[in-house]
């Protein structure tokens, strides 16, 4: 469970900050949005895990919309799932990476460039850690 939760607020609540503050700054609604639904959907997670030990949803919006489409087609909706997941895995760091590439991250307000800078701390240091954890997880089986 710690793994799971750790996941949360290392990827999937980072990934909303960069997603809304992206937003915000090009004042492209749609993505802003779509940052607050996976910050609400990660949220929700976060206190199933606390409450009944484990998620009730998938991590982000486009894994659920990958969950549905499975269903509604009749394929592995957890293929289908996981293809969503990694959709906005690619998503977020084609934001990261245009941010930061762009020099938009220089002219980021104050209070919004705190919020990015500690999600791409805590992102780094889930996914620094994600890979120990499987390293030590291969060597349990």
């Amino acid at each position: 469970m710690f793994y799971k939760i750790f996941d949360i607020l290392t990827i999937g609540l980072p990934f909303g900050v960069f997603k809304i503050t992206t937003g915000l700054y090009y004042g492209f609604n749609i993505i802003m949005w779509w940052g607050f639904l996976d910050i609400f959907i990660n949220t929700l997670n976060f206190i199933f895990y606390l409450i009944q030990g484990k998620k009730r949803l998938p991590s982000c919006f486009l894994a659920l919309c990958g969950n549905k489409l499975g269903n509604l087609f009749k394929i592995n909706n957890v293929l289908t799932e996981d293809t969503g997941e990694s959709l906005d895995v690619l998503f977020a760091f084609i934001i990261v990476a245009w941010i930061i590439g762009s020099g938009a991250i220089v002219n980021y307000p104050q209070d919004m460039l705190r919020l990015w800078n500690i999600s791409v701390v805590l992102n780094v240091l889930g996914a620094g850690s994600s890979r120990v954890f499987q390293s030590i997880r291969r060597y349990k089986n």
